[in-house]
């Protein structure tokens, strides 16, 4: 399991689709978790922006915001889960909370061959939020540091650079 972090819009999804394909080295089917639930105009540019990035490269895409627990993968396969803090709020906000996203996570874990989780940095700028969204970040924090920890190897990427914190990456 590799997992990838940073700011927005800094590069991740494009390292995981690589680091993805890498590892499944056409030996293996790759499916494409997509977990947002888009709510308006913005959210729509995002999902197609990552459609159009996904074209061509032969993934099985699964669009799932939350219940990831309740899916039967076959053993063997490599999945990219694009995004780790989407399936956390789906689940916290109208979901069964966020001891089914990382159950989720664990039974995909187990099940596949190589996974890829992509996750964000929120928190970090200092500001004081609504007190629901301070409980999301929070949240969102020990999520993390539980990906962090169940994972073999831990990037945060910077201007698409990524730096390693925890083991080795198959390749930049």
């Amino acid at each position: 399991m590799i997992l990838l972090t940073g700011g927005s819009k800094c590069g991740k999804s494009t390292l995981a689709e690589r680091l993805i394909e890498r590892l499944a080295d056409g030996k293996m089917a790759v499916t494409y978790l997509a977990t947002m639930q888009a709510v308006d105009q913005d959210d729509l540019t995002i999902v197609a922006r990552h459609q159009a990035m996904r074209q061509g490269k032969g993934f099985r895409v699964i669009e799932r915001c939350r219940g990831l627990h309740c899916i039967d993968f076959p053993q063997g396969g490599a999945v990219l889960l694009e995004d780790a803090p989407n399936l956390l709020a789906n689940e916290i906000f109208g979901g069964e909370g966020p001891a089914a996203a990382l159950e989720g996570i664990r039974k995909l874990k187990s099940a596949c061959s190589h996974l890829v989780v992509v996750t964000n940095e929120v928190g970090s700028d200092g500001m004081m939020y609504a007190a629901e969204t301070m409980a999301y970040v929070d949240a969102l924090g020990c999520f993390n540091q539980e990906l962090a920890h169940m994972s073999d190897a831990v990037a945060e990427v910077v201007s698409g650079v990524p730096y390693v914190l925890k083991g080795e990456l198959p390749c930049c």
